[in-house]
């Protein structure tokens, strides 16, 4: 950059005479860079183009003398650059309450900037010169690889010292600057031109840095976890590797946030009340505070979450509060075009009509020269969010026994539910459905209006539980009517969203990863052979082309748009994929996205996350602990154990461990999903030819047959070997994914602890 093209180079002051003017000082009104922001808003990004950390160099100052001689002054954030809008509102840790001193005074040092640290609309940099010489030009050097542009208002340029009282003016914009020239800050704060940053400089930036991001020192350093007190849901003990051990903190805060989080209602939070905000487009900083506490967004899996960890209790408590929300329609009889409008959940649970006061643009029912007074009646259609409320339902029911009681107690809700989907096909000219897909209005489209894949499979999915349910209860004609719902559904889904290559159109994806596979093991469980084929044939065809464009935007492999939608989401793929090389990677850098040591709260779900990849250095983004994206990172942990809910007749268990290279895992009292069974299990990863297990049954409930997956090895290897308590069982090799495993089955019995040795070449 120093040596800067034409092309980078643009003229912000030039000399009154052709041989220069004296010049002793020079001020560069501005401080500021365009975006003012830490990258890609909303969320994270990780192209390094696109990334503004403390310490980056964005553009420089060029002072050109007549002699010839040119110096370079370069414009670093948190030296000679700052940020605006974020650091108004969120200055933490170096700024305001709960700042921390030694941080806040080593930023005073360092940032040069007159009026930055105040928040000043317009900030001064003074540059003292060589006054021998005199200077021709002043240039503003643009960084070919960032984006943005350092943002300059003007240059003063003074032969000698100010008057004390002068004051440097001029034309913003619309707005008028006017700012001191002389103030004891430049005595301490002036930046000398023949040597405009020093190594101590570079230091300090770095350390102000990872005050705001964590790097590999902290996660290598990270210590091992023991739950807290607190903390009332299985111990799942990840070990083997310091992520590993960042991996248990994650669990115990996220997993006790989410059960604690909703009130005597069910109403459970979008965000946590009180944490650390970071701002969407933010720089590291943060404020206190809670983003969406005070909404309940439909469009996540916490209460699918809560069931999967045994917290039934909580998951049923809002389940059964989204249910008595989903009736504000019939309740109220409302009407479109004088059609009563069945229960459907919208966007936010509690209020259902939030459209109409902050995503009117977002929607095509407020129009009044189509639907005259009616026009807000039918909120918004959140097809995602009713779809998994569906899925909750099915999952609370499952792990309440699966009774015709809990139906018939719930099936005014059941009846609703599933009658929307069945509703929205049936009047296409009110719902814009088409080609027998749903229409949705949310984020998980493109545009917040359209079609997507994350909007149509759990409504599918949760048609088909309800199904079931309806069976269950003896409601054999209804199920008839829902069957044949769900077969044109089928085929919509299949036909609207496939390539002729047979892999998923991504341009209805919806989220910014393939949702298929994360959706269905909610309803399958965990091992894809018992999946809807056609869906995992196209998730199978897509994944190397959705994996590619995440990690195509840097040299690693994150997702930051989105924790939950983005990384978590490829994450679970690459999962029950057993692309086990990229599970490794991934597992690992979600370990290193969560961890952040010198936060209030140091384990815990950015809602999003910045990466700058010159260094590896992270930072939180956007909303901490938004329960989208929790959920889907413990999702992440259950799938990595792998001890699979029991499906159909409740006998057979899988147990299917997913593990990251070095990784073991060990619970103690897990409650099996949909039984009674509770289970001790841990396994380590395979190592020299040998990997061992042991498994110990509290209670057995309907378990009868246990099928167990061993690895992953390596995709060569040709021989294995499977002891059971010293003795040999039989076992098959299967080669999936990039792995070879090991299947064997047993029969459990109750307080036998059983010891498994597998020995492969």
């Amino acid at each position: 950059m120093d040596n800067a093209s034409t092309a980078n180079r643009q003229n912000i002051w030039s000399a009154q005479n052709q041989t220069g003017d004296k010049a002793k000082y020079v001020y560069i009104i501005g401080g500021y860079y365009f975006p003012d922001n830490g990258g890609t808003w909303p969320w994270g990004d990780t192209a390094y183009s696109k990334v503004r950390f403390i310490g980056n160099k964005m553009a420089g100052i060029q002072l050109e003398y007549s002699d010839g001689t040119i110096d370079n002054v370069p414009l670093i954030y948190g030296y000679t650059l700052w940020w605006y809008d974020n650091w108004k509102v969120a200055p933490r840790p170096f700024k305001g309450e709960g700042s921390d001193p030694e941080l806040s005074e080593l930023l005073q040092k360092t940032l040069f900037l007159y009026g930055a640290w105040e928040a000043n609309e317009h900030c001064a940099l003074r540059i003292e010169t060589d006054s021998s010489k005199q200077l021709k030009a002043v240039y503003l050097i643009h960084n070919s690889e960032k984006e943005g542009n350092a943002v300059i208002h003007g240059v003063h340029v003074f032969a000698d010292i100010p008057d004390d009282d002068y004051i440097m003016s001029g034309i913003s914009g619309d707005k008028i600057y006017s700012i001191k020239a002389i103030d004891e800050f430049y005595d301490t704060h002036t930046i000398l031109s023949s040597n405009p940053i020093t190594d101590k400089i570079i230091n300090d930036l770095d350390r102000l840095c990872l005050a705001t991001a964590t790097c590999e020192k902290d996660w290598l350093n990270a210590p091992e976890y023991t739950y807290s007190d607190t903390y009332k849901g299985p111990q799942i003990y990840f070990t083997g590797t310091p992520y590993a051990n960042i991996a248990n903190g994650v669990i115990d805060f996220s997993l006790t946030d989410l059960a604690t989080r909703a009130d005597d209602r069910g109403f459970l939070g979008e965000s946590l009340s009180y944490t650390e905000q970071y701002f969407y487009g933010g720089i590291g900083t943060y404020t206190m505070g809670g983003a969406y506490g005070h909404r309940m967004y439909s469009r996540n899996k916490t209460m699918l979450v809560l069931n999967a960890y045994g917290l039934i209790d909580r998951a049923e408590l809002s389940v059964n509060f989204e249910n008595r929300s989903m009736m504000f329609y019939p309740e109220n009889n409302l009407t479109v075009f004088g059609i009563p409008i069945p229960g459907h959940l919208a966007m936010d649970v509690a209020d259902p009509r939030s459209y109409k006061k902050d995503n009117f643009h977002l929607t095509k029912y407020n129009n009044p020269e189509v639907y005259g007074d009616e026009n807000w009646n039918l909120a918004n259609a959140e097809q995602d969010g009713h779809g998994m409320m569906m899925l909750s339902n099915w999952n609370v029911w499952k792990s309440r026994g699966g009774t015709k009681e809990w139906v018939d107690n719930n099936w005014k809700y059941i009846n609703e539910a599933a009658e929307w989907i069945l509703w929205c096909f049936e009047h296409e000219d009110i719902t814009y459905c088409t080609n027998n897909v749903l229409y949705a209005e949310s984020e998980g489209v493109v545009g917040w209006m359209g079609y997507s894949l994350y909007c149509n499979e759990p409504c599918y999915l949760g048609l088909l539980a309800y199904i079931e349910m309806a069976e269950a209860a003896g409601k054999h004609d209804v199920a008839t009517r829902w069957k044949a719902c769900a077969e044109r559904f089928d085929k919509g889904i299949l036909d609207f969203f496939t390539n002729s290559d047979g892999t998923w159109n991504f341009e209805y994806e919806g989220k910014d990863r393939d949702p298929a596979l994360g959706f269905m093991r909610y309803l399958y469980g965990y091992d894809t052979a018992d999946m809807y084929q056609p869906w995992v044939e196209r998730t199978m065809k897509s994944y190397d082309a959705d994996l590619g464009e995440m990690i195509a935007k840097d040299d690693g492999y994150w997702g930051p748009w989105g924790t939950g939608y983005d990384h978590a989401t490829i994450l679970q793929n690459a999962m029950m994929l057993d692309k086990m090389q990229d599970v490794t990677i991934l597992m690992n850098n979600l370990s290193k996205i969560c961890y952040s040591p010198y936060a209030p709260d140091k384990y815990g779900v950015p809602e999003a996350f910045a990466v700058d990849t010159s260094r590896e250095y992270i930072r939180r983004v956007g909303d901490f602990e938004n329960q989208i994206h929790t959920s889907e990172v413990l999702s992440v942990y259950l799938l990595s154990m792998g001890i699979s809910p029991v499906l159909g007749d409740k006998t057979q268990l899988k147990i299917i461990p997913r593990l990251a290279e070095n990784w073991n895992v060990s619970v103690k009292k897990f409650k099996v999903e949909h039984t009674d069974a509770v289970v001790d299990f841990a396994i380590s990863y395979p190592e020299s030819g040998v990997q061992k297990a042991k498994i110990h049954f509290d209670n057995i409930d309907t378990i009868r047959q246990v099928k167990m997956r061993f690895g992953p090895f390596d995709s060569d290897i040709s021989e294995a070997a499977v002891m059971i308590n010293g003795a040999k069982a039989e076992n098959t090799i299967e080669l999936s994914g990039d792995s070879k495993w090991v299947w064997t089955t047993f029969a459990p019995r109750e307080k036998t602890e059983y010891n498994f040795v597998i020995t492969y070449n």
